[in-house]
């Protein structure tokens, strides 16, 4: 099963490798407008996500404003029940 663990993981080094987001940077309360990315750079990076995760986002709504940990708790709200982590 997908945890909110493997989710933050994943996320983070996805945003670090396609955005040269310094890992630093990355900690749960920062928020993805602070980071630089918009709602349309984020549906790559939700595809990167699914990828990565070997798992569909289903019914997934990016929260307004969110930080990381917000993201990655409604992530793990909608990753599909019989997904597992490649």
């Amino acid at each position: 099963m997908v945890t909110e663990s493997d989710i933050t993981e994943r996320l983070v080094k996805i945003l670090h490798e396609r955005f040269g987001i310094e890992k630093s940077k990355l900690e749960g309360t920062a928020r993805l407008t602070d980071l630089g990315l918009d709602s349309m750079l984020f549906v790559d990076v939700l595809l990167d996500l699914e990828t990565e995760l070997n798992a569909r986002l289903l019914g997934f709504e990016l929260p307004a404003d969110a930080t990381i940990q917000e993201l990655c708790t409604s992530i793990a709200a909608c990753v599909a029940p019989q997904c597992h982590v490649a």
